[in-house]
């Protein structure tokens, strides 16, 4: 397996292990590799600091809109080399567990974070040894969690997917598995236009079954 696929098979496992769409985790690593390209970071590392990322904003109960904003101002600012003002408020605002376990980190408070922040002292590489040194920490509270059903709709969309790629390389078959995902999808929608309508109960009944439109 090479360095590409590599990859792509660890991101698939941190998104559905975290339950993040694969997407963002694949948008987060590459803003991560991007950022920390000049800091010799290997790519183990990396997917390493993707992981805990992910798995912060989840314990923080940061939406997937509120997670990809303040990661990005997070990227921003590892590309920086420093936390400014505005990157911090945004992460503050939208992802405040990151915030706070880069405080735990530092061994310092929310409020100490801050000042060291507005005095210009709060290097991006102080904040990812800060992660770094919490990434146990985060991982335990994680593993304690009650799985969501976001979560799981997400880890189960991941695993679907990498089903139909495996099953597309080795077979070919996606083409017709598709056209029957496809059919499933026409019956519910017609299913869904008009159940509750008594009027239309008739056409619901005569409509073609999933199984004869399938076979």
């Amino acid at each position: 397996m090479d360095v590409a696929k590599e990859t792509l098979a660890s991101l698939s496992a941190i998104a559905a292990q975290t339950g993040n769409n694969l997407s963002e985790t694949e948008r987060l690593w590459e803003s991560l590799t991007t950022a920390l390209k000049e800091t010799g970071a290997t790519n183990s590392q990396i997917l390493g600091l993707t992981s805990t990322l992910q798995k912060i904003g989840t314990i923080g109960g940061s939406s997937t809109e509120e997670m990809a904003n303040a990661l990005r101002q997070f990227g921003q600012s590892i590309s920086g080399g420093i936390v400014r003002a505005e990157e911090f408020n945004s992460i503050l605002e939208q992802m405040p567990e990151l915030a706070r376990q880069i405080a735990a980190g530092l061994g310092i408070s929310i409020g100490d974070l801050r000042k060291r922040m507005l005095e210009g002292k709060l290097t991006a590489q102080d904040a990812l040894n800060a992660i770094q040194r919490q990434s146990q920490s985060v991982n335990e509270e994680f593993d304690k969690m009650p799985v969501s059903i976001d979560r799981a709709k997400n880890s189960l969309d991941v695993a679907f997917k990498n089903a139909i790629n495996d099953l597309n390389q080795a077979t070919g078959l996606t083409t017709t598995l598709a056209g029957l995902m496809q059919s499933v999808a026409d019956n519910l929608n017609y299913y869904n236009s008009n159940v509750g309508d008594s009027s239309r109960m008739s056409k619901l009944i005569k409509a073609p079954a999933v199984s004869e439109t399938m076979s």
